[in-house]
């Protein structure tokens, strides 16, 4: 997982958190946030949905939400695959 801070004046405070594959071309999810969001908690999946799925637990002028970013397996992939995908996503909605 990647975790870090823009650098320079603009983009002060402005933070990128984010997971992918060793390969940046095949696979990746993040979030940008803005100074101010708290992040409680970060959420990486099983092997299964590696480099598809992330969900974060954060908090904003005083609400909280957990937001899950991801992104479904293609129509080419194997059905097993995709039931893992989906097992997976599953279990960051909890």
């Amino acid at each position: 997982m990647e975790d870090w801070s823009f650098p320079g004046k603009e983009l002060k405070g402005w933070r990128y958190i984010g997971l992918g594959l060793k390969r940046r071309s095949e696979a990746g999810v993040g979030f940008i946030l803005s100074p101010s969001v708290e992040v409680h908690e970060v959420h990486e999946p099983s092997e299964s949905g590696r480099g598809r799925l992330l969900a974060i637990r954060i908090s904003v002028a005083g609400l909280r939400a957990k937001v899950v970013n991801c992104y479904a397996p293609h129509e080419g992939l194997a059905e097993s695959s995709k039931d893992r995908f989906y097992s997976a996503l599953n279990g960051l909605s909890n």
